[in-house]
């Protein structure tokens, strides 16, 4: 149980790490079209923050080691192999479901990230297809403007 959710932290690492190095370079390379850049932006956000939300800590019920202590010593055998038995499994069934709970949360952020990487391509092929116009410079050199004469 320990090796996957060591396993889990690392995957929601490099989900928080890909969404924003692909976020920061959609910054850098938008589309031209806002609506577009935006919505990838969002979506690389989002993906992160399903990484962060997998890797939040969780505690679950901590023992009453004094309590422990003194029930176990007045114990038999069998009883005190019984109860810790029955204690291990109670944890185990703990962590069982937050590492399902972690699983939602990464497969939902690389959803996310695999949707925003698709929308960026989109994005790219939108400003290749459609150029945004070039600005114009008005020049006025010696009584020339623009490559006719003016007095």
């Amino acid at each position: 149980m320990s090796t996957r959710v060591s396993n889990s932290n690392t995957r929601a690492a490099i989900l928080i790490g890909a969404s924003g190095v692909l976020g920061g370079t959609e910054l850098v390379t938008a589309s031209g079209d806002p609506w577009i850049s935006g919505g990838n932006l969002i979506l690389y956000l989002l993906s992160a923050l399903c990484g962060l939300r997998s890797m939040r800590s969780r505690f679950g019920e901590q023992p009453d080691l004094p309590g422990a202590i003194v029930e176990y010593a007045t114990l038999k055998t069998i009883w005190l192999r019984r109860s810790l038995l029955a204690s291990r499994i109670s944890a185990h069934e703990l962590s069982r479901k937050q590492l399902n709970q972690r699983h939602i949360w990464l497969t939902s952020g690389f959803a996310l990230l695999v949707l925003a990487w698709t929308t960026s391509g989109i994005g790219t092929i939108y400003g290749v297809t459609h150029p945004a116009p070039a600005d114009t410079a008005v020049f006025q050199v010696d009584g020339v403007k623009n490559g006719t004469e003016h007095p």
